[in-house]
Order: C-alpha cells, then sequence, then structure tokens
C-alpha cells in the first residue's frame, strides 16, 4: 500500500519569524480559525477578528463546537493569542487572568479557556497545570508553535496557505 507523505512547508522557527511580522501578527487569527474550521468543519461555529481588527478588545477568538478534536475542545472555548518573543507566561498569566475577571459572554465554569503562541514555549504545560488548578475554568489549554506545527500537518491545505504567506512556497505551485 502507498503510504501518504507529510509535507512539512512551514516549521517553528518560519512561525516565529512570521510572528514578528505585524502581517504575521495580523494573520494569527485566521491561521487559528482555519484550523478549526478544518477540524469541525462549517457546522462549528467560530469568531477570530484578524487583520486590522486585531486591536480592538475582546476575545481574540471563541469557538462553540458540538465535538472535541486533538486541538479543539469540545463545547465552548475563548482564545487568546500572544506573538511577542519574551515572558510568554507573563502574557498568557495576564490574559488568564484578565478573561477570568471579565469573560464577556461565555460562562468560565462551562468553558475551555486556550491560549496560543507561535513560538516555541517549553513550560507551557507547567503553566496549563498551574492555571487549571486555579479551577475558574472547565478546562485550561495552551499551545506553541510545536503544537501548531503538528495541528497545521493535518490539514495540508492550511499548511500550503501558510507556507505561502511566509514565502516558504511560491504562490501557484
Amino acid at each position: 500500500p502507498a503510504r501518504s507523505v507529510i509535507r512539512r512547508w512551514v516549521d517553528a522557527t518560519d512561525l516565529g519569524d512570521w510572528a514578528t511580522r505585524r502581517d504575521g501578527q495580523a494573520a494569527m487569527p485566521t491561521l487559528i480559525a482555519k484550523l478549526v474550521r478544518a477540524a469541525h468543519g462549517p457546522q462549528a461555529e467560530i469568531s477570530f477578528p484578524s487583520d486590522e481588527s486585531i486591536q480592538f478588545a475582546g476575545w481574540d477568538g471563541l469557538t462553540k463546537s458540538d465535538q472535541e478534536s486533538r486541538y479543539v475542545p469540545e463545547g465552548v472555548t475563548g482564545w487568546e493569542i500572544g506573538t511577542q518573543q519574551r515572558d510568554i507566561a507573563g502574557k498568557a498569566t495576564g490574559d488568564f487572568e484578565k478573561r477570568s475577571a471579565d469573560p464577556g459572554p461565555i460562562d468560565p465554569r462551562a468553558s475551555t479557556f486556550a491560549f496560543v503562541t507561535p513560538r516555541t514555549w517549553p513550560k507551557r504545560a507547567e503553566w496549563t497545570q498551574q492555571m487549571k488548578a486555579k479551577g475558574v475554568w472547565y478546562d485550561v489549554r495552551a499551545y506553541d508553535a510545536t503544537d501548531l506545527i503538528h495541528w497545521i500537518e493535518l490539514y495540508p491545505a492550511v499548511g500550503q496557505w501558510l507556507a505561502t504567506l511566509v514565502r516558504k512556497r511560491p504562490p501557484g505551485i
């Protein structure tokens, strides 16, 4: 039988470099939205303001799904994205505290808080456990560049879209 070959057009270094650029910061919500849509199809309810809209207050993204996948929880999830290079834990904690104090339209006791960074964050598991221990949210997740690369590999069309944006794959090929 033929084996499928996963083509990795983009790696963690590419994500980090992209996150340094303004267009990368503005398109990160679009990347997450595309990955959620790829995993859950058109029935998933999503809202990820992107491009110029990233400057407005509120969640970086909201999802509601009737199924769980590897990276997208079942139910309601509030997503926060941080693209800075330094003090990722500080940014994640600040977002966690801000959303815990004012979760907006969602109920933390029945929802997941998810933090995403396109940077490598070796201490994300420890941070996640610390935030879960606070007992504010139903669940807490944290994804870094390594997680994003594996998630992107599941959906080659999203990988091709991103590879074109980061100039790793010429358009039209």
